[in-house]
């Protein structure tokens, strides 16, 4: 097995992060079309918005490498929380993306536990996340890391959506 590196993006990385995510967005609307609007890779991803993520202080992009291909990337943000719930900084997961041959090897974790450091590190000790109820593999992996249910997101469109 070869050894995967996970390193924060570089400027260079941009290009690839981008085309990731956009596989990520087409398999998100493959899977729940009710819930998601088509792809459109030039609406959703812009290069100079991925370069100024990289380049922030407050965003972290990390990307997972096997042999300086990347094969998985998750971005992050600080955020302030909401005033009625719980008004301290926290870190979000923002997105999260393996590509598919490299899945259930750990990759996930690795990127998430790299964030949850890199925060802690900050002095911010908890790291939030959402994902859709749908999402049934990435529930069982954010359970399995300890991530707990903060608030229900409802619709009346549920009975559309595609339960995996």
């Amino acid at each position: 097995m070869k050894s995967i590196e996970l390193r924060k993006a570089k400027i260079k990385d941009a290009r690839r992060i981008k085309n990731l995510l956009y596989r990520m967005i087409k398999e998100e609307y493959k899977e729940c079309p009710s819930i998601f609007m088509p792809p459109n890779i030039k609406n959703e991803l812009s290069i100079k918005k991925l370069k100024k993520n990289i380049n922030s202080k407050n965003d972290i992009i990390y990307v997972a490498c096997i042999d300086n291909i990347i094969i998985g990337v998750i971005t992050t943000g600080v955020k302030k929380g909401l005033k009625s719930i719980n008004n301290n900084k926290h870190g979000m997961l923002i997105r999260l993306y393996v590509i598919k041959k490299q899945r259930r090897k750990g990759v996930a974790t690795r990127l998430i536990n790299k964030c949850k450091k890199y925060y802690s590190n900050k002095g911010i000790d908890e790291v939030r996340l959402s994902v859709f109820g749908y999402n049934k593999k990435a529930l069982k992996l954010y359970t399995k890391l300890g991530y707990t249910y903060y608030f229900s997101l409802m619709s009346d469109k549920a009975h559309e959506i595609k339960i995996i």
